[in-house]
């Protein structure tokens, strides 16, 4: 899957680039939870709008000229804001229908959608992979402010240490998503006589 992020200012298009799946994916995460998570704790805005920030800032690193327009939008400090927009595309394999497969079920949505079953046939076919989950860790300390938010977006086994300071976690967890179930295989006897 590749990622673009496109950046608005004004109504002119400052930046539009392709960015990793890693910040691709933290990005899509923060989109998905900040509003939420901020409606019912509006204190933690500075620190997780701080760390949405550091993050495209920290996206646009491999594109010079991309990673100078955000910056010196950032240093304008003007009133109005800017326009961010994460866009993905996903490129799945295409398996032709015939009468003698079923099509290969579709892959899940990341994060954590379930694949597509597998079309049928006299062959069948596989259902798609599910997609792999993700976590979000908010990190607070003993007063309840929060100091970081630590993304988890590649499949795999990860050690976490709790920094110095964190006293408590609030995590958002999305499992794997299923695999899809296989096509149904349809068998047609031989007449032998």
């Amino acid at each position: 899957m590749t990622y673009r992020l496109s950046v608005t200012h004004s109504g002119a298009t400052l930046i539009s680039c392709p960015i990793s799946t890693i910040y691709g994916r933290t990005l899509a995460l923060f989109g998905l939870l900040f509003p939420s998570h901020l409606q019912e704790r509006p204190q933690d805005a500075p620190v997780a709008l701080g760390k949405l920030v550091r993050t495209i800032e920290d996206s646009l690193q491999e594109d010079l000229e991309a990673h100078s327009r955000w910056l010196m939008l950032c240093a304008s400090q003007t009133e109005e804001a800017a326009v961010v927009d994460l866009s993905s595309d996903s490129e799945r394999v295409k398996t032709t229908l015939s009468d003698f497969h079923g099509g290969h079920g579709g892959d899940g949505a990341w994060p954590a959608g379930g694949g597509g079953g597998g079309g049928s046939g006299p062959l069948g076919s596989n259902g798609g992979s599910g997609a792999e989950g993700a976590m979000l860790l908010f990190e607070y300390d003993s007063d309840g402010h929060l100091i970081d938010i630590e993304a988890f977006v590649l499949a795999g086994k990860f050690d976490w240490k709790a920094p110095p300071r964190v006293a408590a976690v609030m995590p958002y967890l999305f499992g794997g998503g299923g695999g899809g179930g296989g096509g149904a295989i349809s068998m047609q006897p031989n007449n032998l006589r």
